[in-house]
């Protein structure tokens, strides 16, 4: 029993969250382990990958940021204890992964413009590059996409008469494909 009293109690592994908190940002959440000073979250592009270390701190959580949207990152924390001058570390969590996204298109609008047109009005989406208008003639029908704009509003001419129902997404350009937000809930006008 000689090195009984020496032994170091290695802190618990947390159980993280990860979620994606805009177009270029991830925030990462950890739950508190008993008796850490600190916690050290570590990052990936792949699951087994090379894990570089992101932040050390004392919070439960970090948002992540200057990041590429639509890429999934990888991350694991673990806790330090602190026992003199030396740290001890506990046993990494599982890996968790989210990758950042655009929010989607909130509050579209939809009203007669004149007898052959409607206008298209939604909130803009923070990151985006441009969004794609589509447009059905019933609400559970096949949408076809009829516009692409970087403006928040667009009036659709040349319409007989009837009722339109129209969905709007936003997309960002990262290098040569484009990254969807998801779609807008749907509005409708009627002529």
């Amino acid at each position: 029993l000689s090195g009984y009293g020496s032994a170091k109690p290695v802190p618990a592994a947390p159980s993280v969250k990860a979620s994606s908190s805009s177009y270029k940002s991830i925030k990462v959440t950890w739950s508190k382990v008993s008796g850490a000073n600190g916690y050290q979250l570590y990052r990936a592009t792949s699951a087994k990958g090379s894990y570089k270390l992101v932040k050390k701190t004392t919070s439960l959580s970090y948002t992540n940021s200057s990041l590429t949207t639509g890429t999934t990152y990888y991350y694991k924390v673990r806790a330090y204890r602190k026992i003199g001058r030396t740290y001890v570390y506990g046993n990494y969590s599982s890996v968790v992964s989210a990758k950042p996204s655009l929010a989607s298109v909130k509050s579209p609008k939809a009203a007669r413009q004149s007898s052959s047109s409607i206008k298209i009005s939604w909130k803009s989406v923070s990151g985006r590059t441009s969004y794609e208008l589509w447009r059905s003639t019933s609400q559970n029908g096949k949408y076809t996409c009829v516009k692409t704009t970087s403006s928040t509003s667009y009036i659709n001419t040349k319409l007989k008469k009837g009722t339109y129902y129209y969905k709007i997404r936003a997309y960002r350009k990262v290098g040569k494909s484009k990254v969807y937000g998801g779609f807008s809930a749907i509005a409708s006008a009627r002529l």
